[in-house]
């Protein structure tokens, strides 16, 4: 229920999209906040939950769920996926083991769209950690449900994950 001013985005590098259901999305005036903000060179941090309510054909989306860097052909969810890092010199890779298990994050099978850069998958649902630059701006997804959907623990990595995201967006 963001009303797109309040707090005003202008104030932050970062921002951390995540909701606890699926389907919130944005009132329209802070769709159109966060999209001028983040074309303009902000960061948005998205995670499974987006990805598996938008499904596929993202980039068709008529508001800010257009500007995620995955989408979800068959909204399918996994628990338990074994991630890998594929670029383990990224920023938003720092100090993560090469591979791990994520035994009670949730992810979405996901595919990656044009241009999007992929820094970590898992065997489960494809890409795990993914960026894509939109103007000035970009997006990060992260594919992981954060415990939220089984009311699990938060992987540690997760947390190191989405604090190394920040850093990314805020560098």
């Amino acid at each position: 229920d963001w009303d797109g001013s309040n707090p005003s985005v202008g104030d932050f590098d970062v921002v951390y999209l995540e909701g606890d259901h699926y389907g919130q999305g944005l009132t329209t005036d802070g769709d159109v906040a966060l999209t001028e903000w983040m074309l303009a060179g902000g960061t948005v941090i998205r995670t499974e939950w987006a990805a598996y309510s938008v499904g596929e054909g993202v980039e068709t989306e008529p508001d800010f769920d257009q500007y995620l860097p995955i989408e979800s052909p068959e909204s399918a969810f996994n628990y338990g996926a074994t991630w890998t890092v594929t670029a383990p010199l990224h920023p938003l890779t720092a100090g993560l083991p090469l591979s791990w298990d994520n035994t009670e994050g949730g992810c979405s099978i996901a595919e990656t769209v044009s241009d999007a850069v992929v820094v970590a998958t898992n065997d489960l649902c494809g890409p795990a950690l993914t960026y894509k630059a939109f103007g000035e701006g970009r997006v990060v997804h992260i594919n992981d449900d954060f415990g939220g959907d089984n009311e699990a623990s938060v992987d540690p990595l997760s947390l190191a994950i989405l604090l190394n995201a920040v850093e990314f967006g805020a560098g």
